[in-house]
């Protein structure tokens, strides 16, 4: 005869934990590094443009603002900053990617990726061209 089995013990309750809190911005930590930070690099109109809807706000160079023809509807979009048509490769290269490819090298994980419609410049930005190398280039350059 098989011996019985013993009852199985009640479920010990859970122990509760605060959920993980992030530190409020001090001015010590203010300038620590979002975890996601957004860039808006504007590309130059092409030749059959005539209207332009999206203007920088002069004054700061991390706010857009979309307006529509009809100028009703007006949208404002804050980025970490907002690079010209005329912002060159290597000034693109060093604000953005620079600061990632130091964190690689000492052992931080990182991530850049390009968004954007079709012939919006995302295979310019990364790749570039021979007289003016993109982000990846010049990474590997380094």
């Amino acid at each position: 005869m098989v011996p019985p089995l013993r009852e199985r013990p009640a479920k010990t309750p859970l122990k509760k934990t605060a959920p993980p809190t992030r530190p409020k911005p001090t001015p010590q930590n203010r300038s620590a590094k979002e975890p996601v930070q957004v860039f808006c690099r504007l590309r130059p109109l092409s030749n059959y443009a005539d209207v332009v809807a999206v203007h920088r706000v002069a004054t700061n160079n991390t706010l857009l603002r979309l307006s529509p023809p009809d100028k009703r509807n007006e949208l404002f979009y804050k980025f970490k900053q907002v690079f010209s048509e005329n912002t060159s490769q290597k000034e693109i290269f060093a604000d953005i990617a620079l600061p990632l490819v130091s964190d690689l090298v000492n052992g931080k994980n990182g991530l850049l990726f390009t968004y954007g419609i079709t012939s919006s410049g995302k295979t310019y930005t990364i790749a570039g061209t021979p007289s003016e190398p993109g982000i990846l280039p010049r990474s590997l350059d380094l």
